[in-house]
């Protein structure tokens, strides 16, 4: 984990060994200073891979290169107006799954707190990890994460409270799948 093969003892050697892939040495100071070149509207998509290929060419044979921090990537290609959209759409959706979690497990709904829990920490942990990752580019975590919110969204919408506590005609009944009435009528 460390390349010394030790824990580090202070804060300075746990950022020199920590820093493997040369993210606070090399990497951020490299894209900070180019952000700066225009901060409010960025450079343009793809400036900061490209800044950072061009740097690392002695090191690496690439010729884009991510800057392991989703926050100044985004800032380097889109500049603060970019960042403020992209932490506006995280805050308010870390903020409705935190709410809707309460919501129902104040209720005793424990099957909607769960959904709206694993909502709340998939885009909690997608929101931190972008720290220090590039987390927007893996397919995979992003399928997963926002498939999970979706699932809570979905959840949410299908089983209000309204829904449920008024009697519904069994052809108009939103909690029952539109396929099993072609199948069962």
């Amino acid at each position: 984990m460390f390349k010394s093969g030790h824990l580090p003892r202070t804060i300075p050697e746990f950022f020199v060994t920590f820093d493997s892939s040369g993210r606070f040495t090399q990497l951020w100071p490299l894209t900070i200073g180019s952000a700066l070149d225009h901060p409010w509207l960025g450079q343009g998509p793809g400036t900061a891979r490209r800044v950072i290929g061009e740097a690392m060419t002695k090191q690496k044979t690439v010729t884009e290169y991510p800057p392991h921090n989703e926050y100044l990537q985004v800032w380097h290609d889109f500049g603060l107006v970019g960042v403020s959209i992209l932490l506006v759409f995280y805050v308010s959706i870390t903020l409705q799954m935190w709410f809707r979690w309460k919501y129902y497990d104040d209720r005793g709904n424990y099957v909607q707190a769960y959904w709206a829990m694993a909502g709340f920490l998939s885009i909690f942990l997608i929101t931190f990890s972008a720290i220090t990752a590039n987390t927007l580019h893996y397919p995979f975590v992003m399928a997963m994460g926002f498939m999970i919110m979706a699932m809570s969204d979905a959840m949410h919408d299908r089983f209000k409270e309204d829904h449920i506590n008024k009697p519904i005609p069994r052809n108009k009944n939103p909690l029952r799948l539109k396929s099993t009435f072609v199948f069962f009528r």
